[in-house]
């Protein structure tokens, strides 16, 4: 039997070995394997580059293939097609194979400073890679947070996996409760008086957990929020606020988005508290989220419950493990939990959880305290 931990992820793993990419080296090689096709391949690298460099920026430096540019590509595999007996670079073969398959993903990233591009192309559901797989041999998978369903549904749909046995055990309500610090009114998230009702939050936290020891993180998604929060606590709490670094001190506050998070909290001391700006789903604005939310779409499918909302509940859940850890604070600041169909969802995925809308100096003190439903 093969044993795989940590398969909260293997969909993401999957996905990121199926992905084929094109260099800007490749268009070197491919000059060298097709020397009478120089002109053609100039032509298009050429076209590319300009109608690529048309995207205006974004915080992700990577765009969605538009049609114009995947018709100078077919254009450019017409033209190298032309030859007898000509045969592409492997990474050409691979890349010529996603721009003729429907359910593929094709993007670029630029680099404006060196003027350069990658192209990307991968597939947007793993599940006819994976699901021959499965029954070669006996399998066991283990996870963190792979679905709030006990029969892992979802989770088994987007990896292919027919019926299983499946196992989920509960956090030990005495070991790993948390206190989730919920507060009311609130604005929303996309409104203009969410920044400064989160600062007013922040600040209070910070001064009622002074005396607590132990470092506190805060996780803000949103790339310009992160930057202003930490520039704004810095200016109060000084050399204690970090942004995205791991050399904390002992009271440290660490600014965060969720995937720097996800990469170093085995590393860090567990915080005693942890504060949510909004939940972590994913982002219409990040043009690869865009591009699979326009496939599930496309196939008449809830694009929400069957991607933005699992992807946010299973990074929601990991986030918190270390303050299960240490039994500290989670306080959540998005008020679409209160006010959203999904709420409930989200407040199962906190379980065990003492909730809680005030704070208050005796919530950081190692009094027991018991949970509410």
């Amino acid at each position: 039997p093969i044993i795989i931990d940590g398969t909260d992820d293997l969909e993401t793993w999957t996905r990121d070995q199926l992905t084929v990419c094109l260099q800007p080296s490749h268009w070197h090689e491919l000059m060298l394997a097709c020397p009478n096709q120089l002109e053609a391949i100039r032509d298009a690298k050429v076209r590319l580059t300009r109608a690529i460099f048309q995207h205006p920026p974004n915080p992700y430096e990577c765009y969605l293939m538009e049609p114009p540019e995947q018709t100078i590509l077919h254009q450019l595999y017409a033209d190298l097609e032309q030859l007898p007996g000509s045969c592409l670079p492997h990474p050409w073969q691979q890349f010529q194979q996603c721009l003729q398959t429907e359910a593929v993903l094709t993007w670029t990233t630029i680099a404006r400073p060196q003027g350069q591009f990658s192209l990307y192309g991968a597939p947007i559901d793993v599940a006819p890679a994976l699901e021959k797989i499965w029954s070669q041999q006996p399998i066991v998978l283990i996870g963190t947070a792979l679905d709030l369903d006990p029969e892992a549904t979802l989770y088994r749909q987007h990896l292919g996996l027919g019926e299983v046995t499946s196992l989920k055990f509960s956090p030990d309500r005495h070991h790993e409760l948390i206190q989730l610090y919920l507060p009311d009114g609130l604005p929303l998230p996309n409104t203009p008086q969410f920044q400064a009702a989160l600062m007013n939050q922040l600040r209070a936290l910070l001064h009622l957990s002074a005396n607590q020891g132990g470092i506190s993180v805060f996780l803000v998604g949103d790339v310009p929020l992160k930057a202003q929060v930490g520039a704004v606590l810095a200016a109060e709490f000084g050399s204690r606020v970090q942004v995205e670094k791991t050399c904390l001190e002992d009271n440290g506050i660490l600014i965060t988005g969720w995937e720097f998070w996800r990469q170093h909290q085995a590393h860090l001391p567990a915080p005693q508290v942890l504060a949510i700006a909004t939940l972590p789903i994913p982002s219409l604005e990040h043009p690869l989220v865009a591009g699979r939310v326009a496939y599930y779409k496309r196939l008449r499918q809830d694009w929400f419950r069957l991607y933005l909302l699992p992807s946010a509940l299973s990074e929601l859940q990991r986030a918190i493990a270390p303050v299960r850890e240490s039994q500290g604070l989670v306080a959540l600041f998005d008020s679409r939990v209160l006010h959203r169909s999904y709420g409930q969802q989200v407040l199962s995925a906190l379980s065990p959880a003492a909730r809680i809308n005030y704070l208050d100096p005796s919530l950081f003190s190692k009094s027991d305290y018991s949970i509410m439903e």
